[in-house]
């Protein structure tokens, strides 16, 4: 997991994730989520001929997470033509799922790199791995599409914490379902 923009990822065929969190009451991006989507300006200036994806569906004063997402990404520089959005997902497995599925519609995507917060990344990994095998086992084709180099802001000593007993339940029935 890297704090910091990885170097040597794919030149072609490169997609980050952003994966969304709750916006404010009023309908705005929280701490949380201009944290991910910072990263993602860095990343993205790296790596021009990255796109990304911006997750979520949840509403708030009428706006979901991802296009608030791709207005903050677009005011920050980034090419509204570079943003693809997934915005009908509630929870971090339907970010996987439905952002997996949308690319899964292209041949031009062979890599990903998920960007969230560290306490975040190891539970979506799982799930992004498991949307991947979902799609192969559906449509009994082995996929190219391959997680390089995960981007995550640190909130926490990653690795260095134990997962409580509720997160690990949380994220085994997410897998299973």
């Amino acid at each position: 997991m890297n704090t910091s923009v990885p170097k040597g990822l794919p030149a072609e065929g490169h997609v980050f994730i952003v994966l969304g969190s709750a916006l404010s009451s009023s309908g705005k991006v929280t701490a949380t989520l201009e944290r991910r989507l910072k990263l993602a300006v860095k990343a993205l200036a790296a790596y021009p001929a990255s796109k990304v994806v911006v997750t979520g569906g949840k509403p708030k004063q009428g706006k979901t997470e991802a296009a608030v997402m791709k207005a903050w990404l677009v005011d920050h520089g980034v090419r509204s033509s570079r943003i693809l959005t997934e915005d009908k997902s509630s929870n971090t497995i339907g970010n996987a799922k439905k952002t997996m599925a949308l690319l899964a519609g292209s041949t031009r995507y062979t890599s990903y790199t998920l960007i969230t917060d560290a306490g975040h990344m190891r539970r979506s990994s799982v799930l992004f791995r498991a949307a991947t095998m979902e799609i192969e086992e559906r449509t009994g084709k082995r996929w190219a599409i391959r997680p390089v180099a995960n981007l995550a802001y640190p909130d926490m000593q990653a690795g260095k914490v134990p997962l409580s007993a509720a997160s690990v339940a949380y994220t085994a029935t997410e897998v299973a379902s």
